[in-house]
C-alpha cells in the first residue's frame, strides 16, 4: 500500500512506501523510487513490475521493473565511497535476515539517510551500513519515456465506493445523533433556569416540571442513541457482509501465480480485520461529523453568551491539531507494524501446527516453541507500542482541554463576582465549553481509528485490485470437445526473474497415449503439469491442446477438460464424499462407481459413516495410500479426456503402490495420460517415457528402447 508520510530533513525526499509483507521490501523500495520521480505506483503494481514472490525480489527484477516504466536501471557492486557518485535515490541491498532492500536518499562521508520499507526514514552511520550492506546497489536514471503518474488515493476511493450504497441510513443515523446531542445541550439551560429562576423564587411547581422535563429529555436521548447505534450496527453488518463476500469471491478468481508468490496468512488476516474496519467506518464517520457539528454549534452558543470566553475555548484547537499531526506519524507506523506482525505470526503459527507431527518425531518442540514465542513476543510488543503511540495524542488533547477549562472557570468566576453574568449563565457557559472541548479530546482517537480503518481498507483493496484470471486472447477459442492431443513447441519457462525451469522443450503426445515423464528433482517435471493446466503460460514457445495454443483458451474452460492429481494433493476437512466430488452435485451411485474405479470403495464402505465420514485436517485419519486413492477418485470424477498424475505413487509401500497403480490403470482407459514420476515401476507402465534433465528433454522412447541406450535413463535406472 502506498502511504506517504511526508518528508524529513531538507529538500524533496522519497516517500515511504510501507512493505505489507517481509518479502515486499524490494517492491516497496522500488515504488518509493518511482514516487520520488513523481511516477506514483501502488505496492501491488510494483510487485508485478519487479517480479516479487515468496522469496522476495531479485536485482534483475528491480532492473527490469525500472526499465519497464522509463528508468535506465543499473545494478552494480560498489564501495561506500563510490555511493557518493551514485544517482540518488538508489536502492541498496542489505544482508540482514534473508536479505533486505532500502532506499538510499542521501549520502555523506560519515552517514547516510535511508528510507526503510519496514520502519520508515532513518539515518545510519557509515560503520553500521558497511556492516550490513551486501555491496550491491541499483541506480535509477530517469529517461524521456518516464511519465508523471499522480498518486492513487486507494484508501479514500475504496472508502467512498464502500459507503455509497449505505448513504441513506448513515444520514439518518447522523440526523438522530444531532437531535440526541441537542437534547443533551438542553441540560445546561435547565440548570440555568434552576439556579437563576426556580431557586430564588422557591417555585416548587416549576421544580417538578423541570425534573420531569429532564427525565423526559434523558429518556428520549437514550432512545435516540439506541436507534442510532442500531442503524450504524446494521450498516456495519451489511458493509462487512458485502465487502467480505466480495473479497472471498475475488480470491477464488485470482490466478495461481498470486497464491504461489504470497503468504496465504496475509489473506486470512485481511478478512479478520473486516470487523474492526466496519466498526471504525460506520461509528467513526458518524461520530466525526457529529462531533464537528457539536464543536461548531457549542462555539456559536458560547460566542452569543460571552465572546471572550469563546476565545478561551478556541485556544485548545491549535495545540490539539498540532499535537495530533506531529504524533500521528508514530501512530501510523505502529499501526502498520502491528498489522504486519499479526500476518507474520498467523502464518508461522499455521505452518508450525500443520507440521506438528514432524516436529514431535524430531523432538523439536522446544526449538519451535521458542520460535513461536519469539514471533508472539514481537507481535505483543508491536501492539503495545501501538497502544502507547495512540495514548500520546489523547493525553495531549486532555491536558490542553483541562488547561482551557481551568482558564474558563477562572475568568468566568471573576465575571460572576463582578456581577457581569449570573451563576446560572456561568453554568451554561461552562457546560457548553465542556461540550465544546469533548470533540477535541476525542479527535485524536477518532482520526487514528479512522486511519487504521483506511489502512485496512487499502490492504483489502490491494487484493481486490489484483486482476482476476482472465482469457489471454481478445476472442478466446472454445473447445466443444477435446480429443487429448498435447504438444509442447519449443517451450521455455522461468518464474519471473528466476533461473529457467524449462529450456526449449518440444514433444507431442497422441490422444489416448500414456506417457511417463522421468527426471531428477528440479528438472521441470511438475512445471509441465502446471503449463498444461494453464496455471502459467510459457515464457516463450507454445503449449497446444488439440492444436490450439493455451494462450488462445480461457484457462477455466480449458481445465474442464484436464484432470490433475498433483504431488501431495490436498484433502479438505469435509466428508469423503465432498472430497471426491469437490462440491459438484453427483448422485451417490456415481460416487460409488468412481470409488470402485479408484480402488477405495471397499475401505470407505467398511467404516461406520461410509462416504459421510469426516476427513481430519491434512488427512491425519487416513493412510497415505487411502489419501492417494481419494485423490485419484477426484481426478476420475471430472471424466476429463486428459489425465495428469504428478508423483501419484510417491512414498508408498509396495503393496499400497500396487493397489494405486491398479486404480491408475483403470482410470487412464480412454484418456491421454501424463504420469510424472521418479519410479521405474511406474515408468514401465507407460507407452512412452520422456526424460528431463535440468529443464531439457534429453531422451524419449519406450522403456526397452531407453534401457538399450547409454543415456540419462540408464543412469537413473541401471539394469
Amino acid at each position: 500500500m502506498l502511504l506517504l508520510l511526508g518528508s524529513w530533513g531538507m529538500g524533496r525526499r522519497s516517500p515511504w512506501v510501507r512493505a505489507s509483507d517481509p518479502s515486499d521490501c524490494g517492491a516497496a523500495a522500488f515504488a518509493s523510487i518511482a514516487g520520488h520521480h513523481r511516477h506514483h505506483i501502488s505496492l501491488e503494481h510494483a510487485r508485478s513490475l519487479v517480479g516479487t514472490d515468496r522469496d522476495g525480489t531479485s536485482l534483475a527484477g528491480l532492473r527490469d521493473g525500472g526499465r519497464a516504466i522509463g528508468f535506465d536501471a543499473r545494478p552494480a557492486r560498489a564501495t561506500y565511497e563510490a555511493l557518493g557518485q551514485v544517482k540518488l535515490p538508489a536502492i541498496l541491498h542489505l544482508k540482514d535476515d534473508a536479505g533486505h532492500y532500502v532506499v538510499l536518499d542521501e549520502w555523506t562521508p560519515e552517514d547516510v539517510a535511508l528510507v526503510d520499507p519496514r520502519v520508515g526514514p532513518r539515518r545510519m552511520s557509515r560503520q553500521q551500513l558497511e556492516s550490513s550492506w551486501s555491496g550491491y546497489a541499483v541506480e535509477f536514471h530517469p529517461t524521456a519515456t518516464l511519465r508523471t503518474r499522480p498518486p492513487d488515493f486507494q484508501a479514500l476511493t475504496a472508502l467512498v465506493r464502500t459507503l455509497l450504497p449505505h448513504v441513506n441510513p448513515l444520514l439518518l443515523a447522523l440526523g438522530i445523533s444531532v437531535l440526541a446531542t441537542a437534547l443533551g445541550w438542553s441540560t445546561s439551560f435547565f440548570l440555568k433556569s434552576f439556579f437563576d429562576d426556580i431557586l430564588p423564587a422557591r417555585a416548587h411547581d416549576s421544580l417538578k416540571l423541570l425534573g420531569a422535563a429532564l427525565v423526559a429529555a434523558g429518556l428520549l436521548q437514550s432512545l435516540l442513541q439506541f436507534f442510532r447505534m442500531w442503524l450504524t450496527a446494521r450498516v456495519g453488518h451489511a458493509l462487512q457482509r458485502t465487502y467480505g463476500r466480495q473479497f472471498i469471491q475475488h480470491l477464488m478468481t485470482l490466478p495461481m501465480r498470486v497464491f504461489d508468490s504470497r503468504n496465504i496468512s496475509g489473506f486470512v488476516m485481511r478478512v479478520n480485520q473486516l470487523d474492526a474496519i466496519q466498526g471504525a467506518l460506520t461509528e467513526g464517520l458518524v461520530a466525526l461529523v457529529v462531533e464537528g457539528l457539536v464543536f461548531t454549534g457549542t462555539l456559536g452558543i458560547i460566542v452569543s453568551l460571552d465572546p471572550v470566553l469563546a476565545l478561551f475555548s478556541l485556544c485548545a484547537l491549535p495545540p490539539v491539531l498540532l499535537g495530533t499531526f506531529f504524533l500521528s506519524e508514530r501512530v501510523r507506523s505502529a499501526q502498520l507494524d502491528s498489522m504486519t506482525q499479526g500476518d507474520e505470526f498467523a502464518g508461522r503459527l499455521l505452518e508450525v501446527f500443520e507440521g506438528i507431527r514432524v516436529i514431535k518425531i524430531s523432538s523439536a518442540e522446544k526449538g519451535y516453541s521458542q520460535l513461536l514465542l519469539d514471533k508472539f513476543d514481537t507481535l505483543v510488543k508491536a501492539r503495545h507500542e501501538l497502544r502507547v503511540a495512540m495514548l500520546l495524542p489523547l493525553l495531549w488533547s486532555m491536558l490542553t482541554s483541562t488547561l482551557v477549562i481551568g482558564a474558563v472557570l477562572w475568568y468566568g468566576g471573576t465575571r460572576v463576582l463582578a456581577q457581569h453574568i449570573s451563576a446560572g449563565e456561568l453554568l451554561v457557559i461552562f457546560g457548553m465549553v465542556a461540550l465544546h472541548l469533548n470533540p477535541l479530546q476525542r479527535l485524536p482517537t477518532m482520526l487514528l481509528n479512522l486511519h487504521s480503518a483506511f489502512i485496512g481498507m487499502a490492504r483489502l483493496d490491494e487484493v481486490l485490485k489484483l486482476p482476476a484470471e482472465e482469457t489471454r486472447a481478445s476472442s478466446p477459442i472454445t473447445l466443444a470437445s477435446v480429443q487429448g492431443h498435447l504438444q509442447f513447441d519449443r517451450v521455455c519457462f522461468e518464474y519471473k526473474h528466476r533461473r529457467p525451469v524449462l529450456k526449449n522443450v518440444s514433444f507431442q503426445i497422441s490422444a489416448g497415449e500414456c506417457v511417463a515423464v522421468i527426471g531428477e528433482t528440479g528438472s521441470g517435471k511438475s512445471t509441465i503439469a502446471n503449463l498444461l493446466a494453464a496455471f502459467y503460460l510459457p515464457t516463450s514457445g507454445d503449449v497446444r491442446i488439440d492444436g490450439v495454443s493455451t494462450r488462445e483458451l480461457d484457462p477455466r474452460e480449458l481445465r474442464r477438460h484436464v484432470s490433475v492429481m498433483f504431488q501431495g494433493s490436498h484433502v479438505f476437512q469435509q466428508s469423503i464424499n465432498d472430497n471426491i466430488t469437490m462440491m459438484h452435485p453427483l448422485r451417490p451411485d456415481d460416487v460409488s462407481r468412481i470409488a470402485h474405479v479408484a480402488n477405495i470403495a471397499s475401505f470407505i464402505e467398511s467404516i461406520p459413516q461410509g462416504y459421510n465420514a469426516q476427513v481430519a485436517q491434512g488427512g491425519a485419519n487416513l493412510s497415505t495410500g487411502q489419501l492417494q486413492r481419494i485423490n485419484i477418485a477426484r481426478a476420475i470424477m471430472k471424466d476429463a479426456p486428459i489425465l495428469i498424475l504428478d508423483e501419484s505413487t510417491s512414498n508408498l509401500d509396495s503393496a499400497t503402490e500396487r493397489g494405486v497403480m491398479a486404480a491408475i490403470k483403470e482410470a487412464r482407459k480412454g484418456r491421454t495420460t501424463l504420469i510424472i514420476t521418479h519410479k521405474l515401476s511406474t515408468a514401465m507402465e507407460a507407452d512412452r517415457v520422456m526424460v528431463l534433465s535440468k529443464g531439457e528433454l534429453v531422451e524419449q522412447g519406450t522403456h526397452e528402447e531407453l534401457q538399450l541406450r547409454d543415456g540419462h535413463y540408464r543412469k537413473l535406472f541401471p539394469r
